[in-house]
């Protein structure tokens, strides 16, 4: 089974936050949750984020172990150099490059370089 993740742009300061995602009539959310066995406590954490930012956790990993959420930027290193967008479509993870739509099953040879909604990529 996956883990459930997501992450979103804050609407404060346009920074990645990762968690749980929620909407509410008060606005959208992710909330960050916490247990800290130790000291028998638990932490949450709602920062409200730009909606159109939300991307979901695949449950894959890239080639450096990194998580690849939708939205993402994949450069697959293969026979030609190949950049692929991430995106949830027909109840599972695709990409797409081209205008050719993959689904998502064998990443090693792909690293996330980016995302859409940010400028800068690798």
């Amino acid at each position: 089974m996956r883990e459930i993740l997501f992450k979103a742009k804050r609407e404060d300061n346009n920074k990645w936050v990762y968690g749980y995602y929620s909407k509410t009539d008060l606005g959208t959310f992710i909330n960050q949750y916490r247990v800290d066995y130790d000291d028998e406590c638990t932490y949450c954490k709602d920062y409200e984020v730009i909606p159109k930012t939300i991307c979901e956790y695949t449950g894959l990993k890239d080639k450096n172990g990194a998580k690849i959420f939708e939205g993402d930027i994949l450069r697959e290193y293969g026979n030609e150099i190949e950049d692929w967008i991430v995106s949830y479509e027909y109840g599972s993870f695709w990409g797409t490059c081209d205008n050719v739509s993959e689904h998502l099953w064998e990443i090693s040879d792909y690293e996330v370089i980016g995302n859409i909604f940010d400028k800068e990529v690798k």
